[in-house]
């Protein structure tokens, strides 16, 4: 499940019986939140424990670099 449908998914349960199913995936949608953010400041931590100050960082640095062996190749 992804949390763009997650988050649209409440909406589209209107009515007196749907509410359960509504607080459910309401609460779904604050897992995944909770998930992400989670998981940004574990990849953080990784890319810190290498030296970078960050991921995107780290990405320029992979990007200059494969840019410069792709340069003179086949």
């Amino acid at each position: 499940m992804t949390e763009a449908f997650v988050k649209s998914e409440p909406e589209q349960t209107k009515g007196i019986f749907k509410g359960k199913q509504r607080k459910e995936l309401q609460e779904q949608a604050e897992q995944l939140k909770a998930q992400i953010a989670s998981m940004k400041q574990y990849l953080s931590s990784i890319v810190q424990g290498y030296g970078y100050k960050n991921v995107k960082e780290r990405e320029n640095k992979r990007q200059s670099h494969y840019n410069r062996n792709d340069r003179g190749g086949r």
